[in-house]
């Protein structure tokens, strides 16, 4: 026990009491020790018999005291004390007591640690709410049940954090005054950063642009050149840039314009080529349908009415007219159920109605559009 006091800062003493009669104890650096001859023993109220129904169901509670030497010493210290019960394993009343006594300031010096604003106080309480420590700000108030009250919820933020273990409370008070403070010192700062930033970088973009306009104006000259078929400014060495590769390439289309111009020639010509064959099969689907329509009407004209044989030109005459005349990409989906239904009807009588076809076409798409497959 010697030997924890002298290793642990924050340790002022350890006592050890058993329930005897001349209420000896143990007190490290002391040995056995009484009223007699030593000099902390208020503590030794609470091992009194008319004393001890106070803290039953009690396993363990702290006190703030002022530890002194004998009556001609001036040694006085401030500690927390925490009291627990000792038991024997077969006895359900406390045998005893230990008393540890912590520096308060080394407790102090632990919780300022945790300061994050300028005003903010950190208390330390226990389960009755009894001030064990205090670090920061000396925030005035009655008592810990008055920072419940609307009016410190106005002026200051608290924060509860706890230590189920031994009953503590860390309570955290800060003023919102401060909070908007740092806040908005924060916001400037941010700020200026964010100008500087700015600065920066419109400087670099302006330096940037600069030399990639001058670049793009040489390349612009270039291109006027070529235009207007005059000579083009030499230009010498490797590229180094994209933009020395552009203007390479500038040159070299101009020295290949006469082959080019030749190829568009020769494209232009294949396309006038296509656009009249094109006029051409436009002619061509008329004399198809009009020939199918004599051959429908002489079949007609046979058999005194309609047959299989009119009807079949009939249905390939409108299959026809859909693929070849209608010009539309797009059509509705109605439209090229309908035409499908003219081809599987077509095949009907080829093959003496052996095709079987089942339809599944969800409702509401008929004006739906789709690719003509037909």
């Amino acid at each position: 026990m010697d030997s924890n006091i002298n290793t642990k800062k924050y340790l002022h003493s350890i006592y050890i009491y058993l329930n005897n009669e001349n209420d000896n104890f143990f007190a490290t650096n002391k040995g056995v020790a009484n009223e007699t001859n030593f000099g902390d023993t208020k503590w030794l109220e609470y091992v009194k018999p008319e004393n001890r129904v106070d803290y039953e169901g009690v396993p363990h509670w702290f006190e703030v005291r002022s530890i002194s030497g004998y009556s001609i010493s001036n040694y006085s210290v401030d500690v927390i004390t925490l009291y627990k019960k000792l038991y024997r394993s077969s006895y359900s009343q406390p045998a005893g007591l230990v008393v540890l006594n912590i520096h308060q300031d080394y407790y102090k010096e632990f919780i300022e640690g945790y300061l994050m604003y300028k005003g903010q106080s950190i208390i330390l309480v226990d389960n009755n709410d009894q001030i064990l420590c205090k670090a920061g700000e000396d925030i005035p108030f009655d008592s810990v049940e008055s920072l419940d009250e609307e009016a410190y919820q106005k002026k200051y933020m608290i924060a509860v954090v706890e230590n189920e273990g031994y009953g503590l409370k860390y309570i955290s008070i800060i003023p919102k005054s401060i909070i908007w403070k740092n806040a908005s010192d924060m916001i400037v700062t941010v700020g200026v950063f964010l100008g500087i930033s700015l600065t920066i970088g419109l400087v670099l973009a302006y330096a940037v642009t600069k030399k990639n306009t001058n670049n793009v104006q040489k390349v612009v000259e270039i291109i006027d050149h070529a235009q207007s078929g005059t000579a083009l400014p030499e230009i010498t060495g490797e590229p180094k840039d994209e933009f020395g590769y552009i203007v390479q390439n500038i040159i070299k289309n101009f020295v290949e314009k006469s082959y080019l111009q030749m190829q568009l020639a020769e494209k232009k010509y294949n396309f006038e080529t296509m656009y009249f064959s094109f006029l051409q099969s436009q002619l061509n689907p008329h004399f198809l349908f009009n020939t199918l329509k004599n051959i429908f009407w002489k079949s007609m004209k046979l058999t005194d009415g309609p047959n299989e044989t009119s009807e079949m030109i009939d249905l390939l005459t409108n299959l026809l007219h859909y693929a070849l005349v209608n010009p539309s990409k797009y059509v509705k989906i109605s439209e090229e159920i309908k035409m499908t239904n003219i081809y599987f009807d077509i095949n009907q009588m080829r093959f003496d109605n052996h095709i079987y076809v089942k339809w599944n076409v969800e409702k509401g798409l008929d004006n739906c559009k789709s690719i003509k497959f037909r």
